[in-house]
Parts: structure tokens; C-alpha cells; sequence
């Protein structure tokens, strides 16, 4: 059977995973108890920090994070004094 190339391209029209972040989220573990945020690696051990900033210039219509469009950036920028202040606190 030939195929069209339209036929050929909807045979792949299939739910799939959407990206929303790395690692994805059924990798996460939760963070609780008294000690979680006085976590201090040994030097030659390597973390991650992810910050998310919930601002983009544009919707991009395959992300799946959380996330608002915005064209000024005052939002952004008061987002990020509260975030420094909260890491500030925390660091304490």
C-alpha cells in the first residue's frame, strides 16, 4: 500500500509527553522537616538549584510550565526582589 506523505505524517498524531521541566516532576521528592533547608554538601559533591521565573516575553504553545505572559518586566522584577528576600531568610 503507498501511503501519502498526509497519511504518513497523521499516523503519528499520538498523545505524547509534554515538556515541563528537568527533571521531570515524578522525580521530585518532597522537602519536610526541620533540617531541610540546613542541607550543606560535602565540596566535592554537586546539587542543583532550579529557580523558576513565571514570566516569558510569549506563550510558547508547547510548554507546560507554569508560567504568564508578559510584556513589561516590573513583574519580573518584583518576583525576583521576593524570591532574593526569601533565600535571604533562608540562609539565615
Amino acid at each position: 500500500m503507498n501511503r501519502t506523505l498526509k497519511e504518513k505524517i497523521l499516523s503519528f498524531d499520538r498523545p505524547v509527553p509534554r515538556y515541563t521541566s528537568y527533571p521531570t516532576a515524578p522525580h521530585f521528592t518532597p522537602v519536610a522537616g526541620e533540617g531541610a533547608f540546613g542541607y550543606a554538601p560535602d565540596q566535592d559533591q554537586v546539587i542543583s538549584l532550579y529557580l523558576h521565573i513565571p514570566f516569558c516575553h510569549q506563550m510558547c504553545w508547547y510548554c507546560g510550565c507554569h508560567t504568564k505572559a508578559t510584556q513589561q518586566y516590573s513583574p519580573v522584577a518584583r518576583y525576583v526582589e521576593l524570591l532574593l528576600q526569601e533565600i535571604s531568610l533562608l540562609a539565615r
